[in-house]
């Protein structure tokens, strides 16, 4: 089922509780849409983060949830593997010609240094996003039989259009990738390229 218009999967299924009879939220039940909806709008600050959406948690807020605990258990509570893992694709970070996109690496070798699993490199397109004047940022992550692509991207800059020339899909300013049998190598220019064309037609309009 999709809805694009929302703000993430935890909203929709909340909205599924709330539309039946048979359903009623509980504690547990709050604690896990709370979770979700405030991971996938990046903590309440992702573009269709909207009054309305405030008003929904809100009613999941009365179930008495300790919202500063659930934010120490997702973000700060990493395995020691993950951190290492930051550390080496931190090292990779490589800027574009136009000094518009950023983009990182993880390889199948540094995962099996860092004792890592793919889990881990949740959230960390985020970091290549971060640079001042970077308008979309892209995570390349090696896997055993592919590529998998992170997209996320700023102002109203639709990444999952670009995402779209790649297999995958996603929202306006977060999406992905996963494509099979292709290596890194030939996969990052093509990428980059795209991404450059996206922003030119973008700033043109």
């Amino acid at each position: 089922f999709i809805d694009e218009s929302k703000s993430s999967t935890g909203e929709i299924i909340f909205d599924f509780i709330n539309s039946n009879s048979f359903l009623k939220i509980n504690y547990q039940i709050a604690l896990a849409l709370y979770a979700a909806i405030m991971t996938d709008t990046g903590s309440f600050r992702f573009s269709k983060t909207n009054s309305e959406l405030h008003r929904k948690v809100a009613k999941l807020l009365e179930f008495g949830l300790n919202t500063e605990e659930i934010y120490d258990q997702i973000y700060s509570q990493y395995d020691f593997s993950r951190n290492k893992m930051l550390g080496y694709a931190l090292t990779t970070i490589k800027i574009s010609e136009s000094g518009k996109i950023s983009y990182m690496i993880i390889t199948q070798s540094m995962l099996k240094e860092a004792n890592g699993i793919e889990a881990d490199v949740d959230g960390f397109v985020n970091f290549a996003l971060n640079t001042k004047g970077v308008k979309i940022g892209i995570l390349f992550f090696e896997l055993e039989n592919g590529i998998k692509i992170s997209y996320r991207s700023k102002e109203k800059i639709p990444v999952n259009q670009l995402a779209e020339k790649f297999k995958g899909g996603g929202h306006l300013n977060a999406a992905g990738s996963r494509l099979h049998h292709v290596h890194l190598d030939e996969i990052i220019p093509q990428v980059i390229d795209e991404a450059e064309k996206l922003i030119q037609n973008y700033e043109s309009n």
